[in-house]
């Protein structure tokens, strides 16, 4: 199936789906979904009930599916909100810029003043 028929199917964004399928081939160690279908047919014939997997996905991932992805980005507009961590990161690495220049010229000037 296609990403967005998934998303479709599931009621989730495609973002969402992305990264839970992504969150899957690293909890697999594969690479394509067909790989994530392997995989866990694999373990359900070597045993592992639904619930172990998920008992054991939980404690691999914290508090399980939720972990995964923060529930604001499975949002209708979850690039807005990835935009706006964006730019919250760039201005506090420019504040931070700033600050250190500011210290820097600081520390010049008082060193001068001194020899």
């Amino acid at each position: 199936m296609t990403i967005a028929a998934i998303a479709e199917d599931l009621e989730l964004t495609e973002s969402r789906v992305n990264q839970i399928i992504r969150a899957l081939k690293n909890r697999f160690e594969v690479d394509t979904q067909a790989g994530i279908v392997a995989a866990y047919q694999k373990a359900l014939e070597a045993g592992l009930t639904q619930s172990e997997a998920q008992e054991d996905q939980g404690d691999a991932a914290g508090t399980g599916d939720e972990s995964l992805v923060p529930q604001l980005l499975n949002t209708p507009h979850p690039l807005l909100y990835r935009l706006v961590a964006i730019c919250v990161a760039a201005l506090m690495l420019a504040v931070t810029l700033v600050a250190l220049t500011q210290f820097a010229v600081t520390l010049n000037d008082a060193l001068s003043a001194n020899g």
